[in-house]
């Protein structure tokens, strides 16, 4: 027999899903051809993104949108191989002119809220922009093509880095939102608009957890 509990998780679950391939399909639609990288994906609520976007009329975050964090939130990323460190903001859905959008991070990598969390059975999406030429919100994983298969990822979260190794690297069609879904294991999945000036496909670059280190709080030191 089926508890209540767990039929009522796969049914939130599918319904997020449902949610997001609505916005990628109205997204795809909308922004095929214009230039614009929207779908490095997403929000919530970093002070910046809000200054930027909030100058439009009609915005709101979804309803029960929240910007409040948890422990394995992600707050900076690196990788090592392409020489990307970026900070990490919280993103997700906005409603701009009564029309459902992805946000994006100003100058940063997003994390897309209700995502896994790291060091966690999960995926982490974070998302950025390859270029920004018409929102003008940097181009944090211009770099992002140059990764390969075994490179590693840092994930800096709640006072501990998550190394993820890179299993996958992929090209998919704008509507391919199954690579947000949840997965048993513990991965993060990186996303941004391809090829640069285009924009009409989505590089996906894909790592599963190694190991976590416990950060040393000390100036200059690591961690154990």
């Amino acid at each position: 027999m089926v508890r209540r509990g767990t039929r009522r998780t796969v049914v939130l679950e599918v319904a997020v899903l449902v949610v997001v391939a609505a916005v990628a399909l109205t997204i795809s639609t909308r922004f095929r051809g214009s230039g614009v990288a929207v779908a490095n994906l997403p929000p919530v609520v970093s002070p910046t993104a809000h200054a930027a976007i909030g100058q439009q009329d009609d915005f709101r975050l979804v309803p029960g949108a929240t910007a409040l964090s948890r422990p394995g939130d992600p707050q900076r990323l690196v990788i090592p191989a392409i020489g990307l460190d970026s900070a990490v903001k919280p993103v997700g859905i906005v409603y701009l002119r009564g029309r459902p959008e992805w946000d994006t991070a100003d100058h940063a990598a997003g994390y897309h809220q209700g995502t896994g969390a790291a060091g966690r059975p999960g995926n982490v999406v974070l998302a950025g922009h390859i270029s920004s030429p018409i929102q003008h919100k940097g181009n944090v994983f211009r770099a992002l093509p140059q990764v390969r298969i075994g490179d590693l990822i840092e994930v800096y979260a709640g006072g501990r880095m998550y190394t993820y190794r890179v299993d996958e690297v992929k090209v998919v069609e704008p509507t391919r939102v199954q690579v947000m879904a949840p997965t048993p294991d513990a991965r993060v999945t990186l996303i941004t608009c391809y090829p640069d000036h285009i924009f009409s496909h989505r590089l996906v670059v894909v790592g599963t957890l190694q190991r976590a280190v416990t950060l040393d709080p000390r100036p200059g030191a690591l961690g154990a």
